[in-house]
């Protein structure tokens, strides 16, 4: 790509960032008493996970050295399927910017924007090329549950934004099959429906895929968890990428996505119920419940994204 299209795409990202920041509002200083942000801040701190989701204790390993590290937090650091482990991470400074690295994968926080990166060396934390069935390393950023979850019965617009810029994107799959080896960045919420204790009695995952290296903007996908033994066997909707993304995701381009997927929701609640998923439940009394953004390498990988703001906002309009 020539120097001058990259400069234009960048002066198209600061322009369009304003106009969406003057139309949805600052995150920091929404006043809107018809609108809430679902983003939490990262004050009080990250809990981490181990590496198999299916072992209770692996959910909560401990507390990343970071902010308040309250001992109720909003934030989790996914480490599935990884070998290295961010408890025994170095932590640096630049500026204000906390940055952690454990030898395979880098977490920074800017402390002033609330941005952050994710990168992960796949190399470094995965064993060789990855085979049917195998589990992948995760990296990624978890709301687990929301404290307050938000029913769709009480809202009418659910608006995605992102600032980001991929900064990283090496292959080092020994034996590249795309059936069997990607990179993901994605960003799930899951529709959860809560029985009368509070409890979840079942839900569903609802993705917007970012960025896949097999393709310029990731297929529609719909279909059970599967593919390793370490799995929820929920029901999953990823949207085409060209649905929520305005361009294709290339490497050091700055850009962004804004996309109000509530009409998206109610079409993938529909298609779960369709496949013999979600039995027993109404869509009006299902309930946004949890979210996470970052990596899932089912390959052999180096990559990292950067990500500069980051907003989910619903309501009433």
């Amino acid at each position: 790509m020539n120097q001058g299209r990259t400069f234009f795409r960048i002066i198209m990202l600061i322009i369009g960032s304003t106009i969406i920041a003057l139309l949805i509002g600052c995150k920091k200083n929404n006043k809107d008493p018809h609108t809430i942000e679902l983003i939490p801040s990262f004050e009080e701190g990250f809990r981490l996970t181990g590496y198999d989701s299916r072992i209770k204790e692996n959910h909560d390993i401990g507390r990343l050295d970071y902010g308040k590290k309250s001992e109720i937090t909003d934030w989790r650091i996914g480490q599935w399927g990884c070998i290295n482990n961010l408890l025994n991470a170095t932590h640096t400074k630049r500026g204000n910017t906390d940055i952690y690295f454990d030898g395979a994968k880098t977490l920074e926080i800017d402390n002033d924007t609330g941005g952050f990166v994710l990168g992960i060396d796949g190399s470094k934390d995965f064993i060789g090329d990855r085979t049917e069935g195998q589990e992948w390393p995760h990296f990624i950023l978890e709301v687990m549950p929301f404290r307050n979850p938000v029913c769709v019965k009480d809202i009418n617009f659910l608006e995605f934004y992102l600032e980001f810029e991929l900064t990283k994107e090496v292959n080092k799959t020994t034996n590249f099959n795309p059936d069997l080896h990607t990179a993901l960045f994605i960003w799930y919420i899951t529709l959860n429906d809560y029985g009368p204790d509070g409890r979840t009695r079942d839900y569903f995952w609802f993705g917007l895929p970012i960025y896949d290296y097999r393709h310029d903007f990731s297929p529609f996908f719909a279909q059970q968890d599967s593919g390793k033994e370490d799995r929820t066997d929920k029901f999953i909707v990823n949207l085409a990428g060209d649905t929520f993304l305005s361009d294709i995701v290339g490497l050091n381009i700055p850009q962004y996505m804004h996309f109000d997927a509530y009409e998206a929701l109610e079409e993938a609640y529909n298609l779960a119920v369709k496949r013999g998923f979600l039995k027993g439940t109404k869509f009006e009394n299902m309930c946004i419940g949890s979210m996470y953004i970052g990596w899932e390498l089912p390959g052999s990988f180096d990559v990292s994204m950067s990500v500069y703001n980051i907003s989910i906002k619903t309501g009433i309009k």
